[in-house]
């Protein structure tokens, strides 16, 4: 039978294992629910949504329009499916930013990576009928390129 770790030596491993999650969580990438809403681009704004974000983005969707013109593009392909609450509620604050700050929103894109999030894409467009161009895309790169002529198109 094996003797159990001497004291000093159960103290050493312990510091050790602290030692180590510490450095992992610190090499750890930050969540994606921080990092939502993405300005960086200006005056693209790209909106990532995802399971536990959705009226913090919308807040923050809103606040952009404070900034100038600028494009939307909504990145869904890492949320689950849309439930009909959760399109009503993008719904009302696309249509309460139209008429809070008209004109200012230039362009819409959505992303979308499967045939569900489409028809979430298709209830929107058709829930709030937006007075700017929207269009759904499959992939990041082409919706920030549309973006980017809509822009020039409206400038």
């Amino acid at each position: 039978m094996s003797s159990p770790l001497p004291a000093k030596a159960f103290v050493a491993l312990k510091e050790h294992r602290s030692e180590r999650v510490a450095e992992i969580v610190a090499q750890r990438p930050p969540r994606r629910e921080l990092a939502a809403l993405d300005t960086t681009r200006w005056p693209i704004v790209v909106a990532t949504l995802t399971a536990t974000n959705l009226e913090e983005l919308l807040d923050g969707i809103t606040a952009c329009h404070l900034r100038g013109h600028f494009a939307l593009v909504t990145d869904l392909r890492s949320a689950p499916p849309l439930n009909a609450h959760q399109r009503h509620l993008i719904a009302a604050a696309r249509l309460a930013d139209q008429e809070r700050f008209p004109g200012v929103r230039l362009a819409g894109a959505t992303v979308a990576s499967n045939p569900t999030q489409d028809r979430s894409v298709l209830a929107l467009n058709w829930l709030a009928d937006v007075n700017y161009p929207h269009q759904a895309f499959t992939n990041l790169d082409f919706a920030l390129a549309w973006c980017d002529v809509q822009l020039k198109v409206a400038a």
